[in-house]
């Protein structure tokens, strides 16, 4: 139980930390797109390399989450997939979440959930070849 729970973990570390270390890159070679100022508001290309950055991040984390799954890696990628869809709704309504357009937040659903189980199906097709 402890290692399954700590392989769902790993995925969703995985997937943050590669988010937070690609966004300090962006904000440092382009602070007023990706910057942390108060009163930030990235243009669309902005938000599409943001959903590309998530798109990385959830292959990443679902690949790690199937890897690290000591049995099953299917379930423990669904269980991802399903913290991820939580994490994403949660955001979806939270306060100042409405200053990004619904396209986005939309997107940083689908990108989430679906990069996530595609991460985690790549690793079950590594397990039967």
């Amino acid at each position: 139980m402890i290692k399954s729970t700590l392989s769902v973990i790993a995925g969703y570390a995985v997937m943050v930390l590669f988010t937070m270390a690609l966004f300090a890159l962006l904000a440092a070679i382009s602070p007023e797109e990706f910057g942390m100022e108060a009163e930030l508001s990235p243009g669309n290309l902005s938000l599409l390399v943001i959903l590309l950055i998530g798109l990385g991040a959830a292959l990443g984390g679902g690949w790690v989450t199937g890897r690290l799954a000591p049995a099953s890696p299917s379930r423990h990628v669904g269980a991802l997939v399903i913290l991820v869809f939580l994490m994403s709704m949660l955001s979806f309504f939270m306060e100042g979440a409405e200053k990004a357009p619904v396209w986005y937040r939309i997107g940083l659903l689908i990108v989430g959930v679906s990069g996530t189980w595609l991460g985690g199906r790549l690793r079950v097709a590594q397990l039967r070849v």
